[in-house]
């Protein structure tokens, strides 16, 4: 897939940043992550959003381990783009499609 992500990432975080603030139980639920990351998440400034823009592949897999949420916002929050690199890495080997039915 070469498709740029970036603006969807982008508007879905905030989204769901916005979400997280005015509540993060429903925004925990809705994105599959603990309340402490959607606490995190909402906790985000638009400076670490912006940070969202470089990257390229898409955050809409479905990965809701706590570790690779909590290292995301922490990895955006302080600009450290290889670490957030390395971890979209570490996506590449999630299937979207797990074979489970709902």
């Amino acid at each position: 897939m070469n498709f740029d992500f970036s603006q969807v990432n982008l508007q879905y975080l905030i989204q769901t940043s916005q979400l997280a603030q005015q509540d993060t139980v429903l925004a925990a639920t809705m994105t599959g992550m603990p309340d402490d990351m959607a606490c995190l998440l909402g906790s985000l400034t638009p400076g670490d959003l912006a940070r969202v823009s470089l990257i390229k592949p898409p955050l809409l897999i479905p990965n809701n381990a706590p570790w690779w949420w909590s290292r995301l916002f922490a990895a955006l929050r302080e600009g450290r783009m290889k670490e957030v690199d390395t971890l979209l890495e570490q996506t590449a080997s999630i299937t979207l499609y797990n074979g489970e039915h709902a």
